[in-house]
């Protein structure tokens, strides 16, 4: 039986995928590599030949995805965010390839992250008060995202964990179980937002990648996106603010600042422009201005992430415009419907960034 140690995000750019593991039953792994080449091949995730990909000699960090398969069930997984310990996990007896071919749709983009490579694993989570403050707390343990257990330190904590959560029915609990994809109903309740999903897939799913800068990002998607969501412009829409593209605010005047958005290429990362929006926040917004901020956004123009800061910015809800999930309901569109792992959706995307007066103004 071996020890291992799988990170589930970074505290440092507000990647935090635990609760997905935990709630499916997974342990999910990705690489930037990886992330690059299936960007859009959620149009066809039939024709996902993760097998191939997985093997990929000019991957430099494939390494981690070679570790990962090596795992042999019975091992013990310890799921870790920063120096806090989410759950505790034993890796079940099924075959990896078989479990991304039964999930590749949802795998390829939760949350903005490509996360295809997954291990079927039995998590259990701390008991309060520990699960309540994000888990147990845990040293010693390398950075890189997934490595084996050393330290022995660390070792007999975990082997301590594992007998708390999985000897005479201890007492850390069981995981949620398979999500159930909710159809979200915004599509439906808002058929504005129909074009723009359709123009956002046209755009990210073409077969070769987009040359589209960000300025004409903000011009053909984001701009039309929030003025649907009911923001005037010029009024209350500045563009290239300083060193943030958009700057959203209630009063004509610019006095009153609500949303901040930062914007990035199409084929970009959605989250890892997080610390240019969170330094402009704490160190170009004025302080006056800044208990006005009721959010702040990263999009590559098709995928929205939305945060509130809270003392530091938490990830509140993500969408992907391009993505089929969105069309569960449209009486035209609902065969192209897949299911998702994403927190909020489109609905809580377009609560949080929605003018004071509402979509459609």
């Amino acid at each position: 039986m071996t020890m291992w140690k799988l990170r589930c995000g970074n505290v440092a750019d507000g990647r935090d995928y635990g609760h997905v593991c935990i709630s499916t039953g997974l342990a999910l792994l990705g690489t930037d590599w990886l992330a690059e080449q299936l960007h859009g091949i959620g149009a066809n995730p039939q024709g996902l030949d993760l097998e191939v990909l997985r093997n990929n000699e000019h991957d430099n960090q494939r390494h981690f995805v070679h570790r990962f398969d090596s795992m042999e069930p019975g091992d013990i997984v310890a799921l870790v965010h920063g120096n806090s310990c989410r759950a505790i996990g034993l890796v079940q007896d099924i075959e990896p390839l078989a479990i991304a071919a039964a999930h590749a749709a949802q795998l390829l983009d939760i949350d903005g992250w490509c996360l295809p490579i997954a291990r079927a694993v039995n998590w259990r989570v701390p008991p309060p008060p520990n699960a309540q403050n994000g888990g147990a707390q845990i040293m010693g343990l390398s950075t890189n995202r997934f490595s084996q257990v050393h330290v022995q330190g660390a070792v007999d904590l975990i082997n301590n964990w594992h007998d708390e959560a999985f000897l005479d029915n201890g007492a850390w609990g069981h995981g949620q179980g398979w999500v159930q994809y909710q159809a979200d109903a915004a599509v439906v309740v808002d058929p504005g937002v129909v074009p723009m999903c359709i123009s956002a897939r046209a755009l990210y799913y073409r077969n070769e990648q987009p040359r589209s800068r960000e300025h004409e990002i903000v011009t053909h998607l984001v701009v039309p996106f929030i003025q649907h969501l009911g923001w005037m412009a010029p009024q209350q829409i500045e563009i290239e603010a300083g060193f943030i593209d958009l700057v959203l605010y209630e009063d004509n005047n610019r006095q009153i600042p609500r949303v901040l958005i930062e914007a990035k290429k199409a084929w970009g990362s959605v989250t890892g422009s997080l610390p240019q929006v969170r330094y402009y926040y704490y160190n170009n917004l004025p302080e006056e201005q800044r208990h006005h901020v009721n959010a702040i956004a990263t999009t590559t123009g098709t995928r929205w992430a939305v945060w509130t800061i809270d003392h530091e910015p938490k990830l509140r809800a993500y969408c992907d415009l391009a993505s089929p999930a969105h069309f569960a309901e449209h009486p035209l569109l609902k065969a192209l419907a897949l299911p998702c792992y994403n927190v909020g959706g489109l609905s809580q995307v377009m609560e949080l960034l929605g003018a004071p007066q509402g979509p459609g103004g």
